[in-house]
């Protein structure tokens, strides 16, 4: 159901968008991300980042 809805919904305003893309000499991007990639929300930054490197501070300015 939810498929054929937005089949019909997307029916409606792409012939006009992939125009006005070919008039203005625009590229689309793909309308869904391929299968193999994540989603931003299922990645984060801590996932992959390690501890940082130690910074010995000189207190000799005291």
């Amino acid at each position: 159901m939810a498929e054929r809805t937005l089949a019909s919904l997307r029916a409606m305003y792409e012939p006009y968008v992939t125009a006005l893309a070919q008039r203005l000499r625009l590229s689309l991007p793909a309308w869904r991300a391929a299968d193999h990639e994540l989603d931003d929300w299922r990645t984060s930054a801590w996932d992959t980042s390690g501890e940082l490197p130690r910074f010995k501070l000189d207190d000799d300015h005291l």
